[in-house]
């Protein structure tokens, strides 16, 4: 299972990173964000994404980038929502590490 959810970050988070940020060429046509829509829905898709895919493949870092893009124009935004979905999968996945946190280190006390 593991195996299977470190392919498909890896799969769905190059389409990202080729498509936004490293900008090997900008996409223009609805086609081209229609896809990698579709990427960041893939990544949306996985179920309890364990803490070492996490870890491992680096995509909270991806999502943090597609937070900061200023480079996605507005309609396009608009449409897809790249930033509020990634905010959301990051939130999600952020507190999954908290939890598992607790579970190996337990709670915190002041």
């Amino acid at each position: 299972m593991e195996h299977n959810q470190t392919f498909l970050v890896h799969f769905f988070g190059a389409n990202l990173v080729m498509g936004l940020i490293a900008r090997v060429r900008e996409p223009t046509t609805h086609r081209e964000w229609d896809e990698l829509s579709a990427s960041l829905h893939g990544l949306e898709e996985i179920r309890d994404l364990s803490v070492g895919v996490m870890l491992a493949t680096n995509i909270r870092r991806l999502l943090e980038e597609i937070l900061e893009l200023d480079t996605i124009p507005a309609d396009v935004e608009w449409e897809y929502e790249f930033g509020a979905r990634a905010k959301a999968l990051l939130f999600k996945w952020n507190r999954r590490l908290v939890q598992e946190a607790i579970v190996l280190f337990g709670p915190t006390t002041n």
